[in-house]
Order: structure tokens, then C-alpha cells, then sequence
């Protein structure tokens, strides 16, 4: 096999690469490693993603992309949305990304989806969250250094779990109360 070259620009540390030496099922990524990690993400996944989060220049040097205008249409958009952006999250993990990263970019897309259904407010949440391209960050900071990437991942899915079971209990307090205030003004 011949040494390909790798553009500097999809690579983390500029070096040629030979397809051998690729991360598979029968050569794991190792935590410090030279392998260029962004040449393991196809380049249709980059392209998704700048699409869907960067592609439309707006004032100020500032871009958005197609995402948040998906966010526009009522359930189908939103889902669209979600299809597409499934596609960066599954690049993650055909390239070997640890599963708390996984469950992150999981996190960081689902959220964007759900807040994207706010009438109004989720076309700009959309526009400014940027899963897309977060998720393709975190995928590459994953490869580089698996370790720190997963005692972040399992951090933010912490606050993320948290943030759950305190919105959970507060929706049933909520319905408790509820329940009981009509009781009294029921039977009084």
C-alpha cells in the first residue's frame, strides 16, 4: 500500500495516512493516537451538517442554515430535521465514537428537535444551538482523546438526567396539586 495523503485541512495532526492503518473492528482507535480522526468522518456527513447549521451568511459575519427555516413547518420539518441530523450522530458511530458520546450528540439533537417545536422561539433556537456541527466537534474530540471526551460526555448526560427528573417532579407536584385543589373544590 502507498502513503495517501490527507488535505491539511481534514486533518488534526498533518501527516499521510495509509488506508491499513484505518480504525475498524480489528484496530480499535487508541486514546493518543496520530490518526488524522476528522479523515474519519465522510465528507457527506461534513457537508450535511454545514448545510443544515452554516450555509446561509446572515448579517455580521454570523450564518445559519437550513435547520431552523425545517423548524418553520409544523411536525414534518421538525422530523426532517431530526432525519438529517440522525445522519451526523450515526457518522459517529460508523467511526468508533464511545457510546456516553453517542448518548451526548443523542442528547444534543434530540433537545434541538423538541425545543425546535416551540412555535417562534424554535426556528432561533435551531438557528443558534447548532447540533449539527457540535455533534461533528464532539465526534472528532472523541477520537482524539476518548477519555476526555467521555468523562465530558458523562457529564453533561448527568446535568442532562438531572434536568429530566427535576422537570418530572415537578410536573407530578404540579398534578398533585392540581388534583388536590379540585378534590376540595369538589367536595369541599
Amino acid at each position: 500500500m502507498s502513503d495517501l495523503p490527507v488535505p491539511v485541512e481534514h486533518t488534526i495532526h498533518a501527516r499521510p495516512r495509509v488506508d491499513s492503518e484505518r480504525p475498524g473492528p480489528e484496530r480499535p482507535i487508541e486514546a493518543e493516537t496520530d490518526e488524522p480522526a476528522a479523515g474519519l468522518v465522510p465528507d457527506y456527513v461534513r457537508k450535511l451538517a454545514w448545510v443544515l447549521d452554516d450555509a446561509i451568511p446572515i448579517v455580521a459575519g454570523r450564518r445559519v442554515g437550513i435547520d431552523g427555516f425545517l423548524s418553520f413547518i409544523p411536525v414534518v420539518g421538525e422530523a426532517a430535521g431530526f432525519g438529517l441530523a440522525a445522519t451526523v450522530v450515526l457518522a459517529g458511530v460508523k467511526a468508533g465514537a464511545s457510546w456516553p458520546t453517542v448518548a451526548r450528540m443523542m442528547f444534543h439533537t434530540l433537545g434541538e428537535s423538541l425545543f425546535g417545536m416551540i412555535p417562534l422561539a424554535g426556528p432561533v433556537i435551531a438557528f443558534f444551538w447548532k447540533a449539527n456541527q457540535r455533534n461533528l466537534r464532539i465526534i472528532e474530540s472523541d477520537l482524539r482523546d476518548r477519555e476526555a471526551t467521555r468523562r465530558e460526555s458523562w457529564k453533561v448526560l448527568l446535568v442532562a438526567v438531572s434536568m429530566v427528573a427535576i422537570g418530572a417532579l415537578f410536573v407530578l407536584v404540579s398534578l398533585a396539586i392540581a388534583i388536590y385543589t379540585i378534590w376540595q373544590w369538589i367536595f369541599g
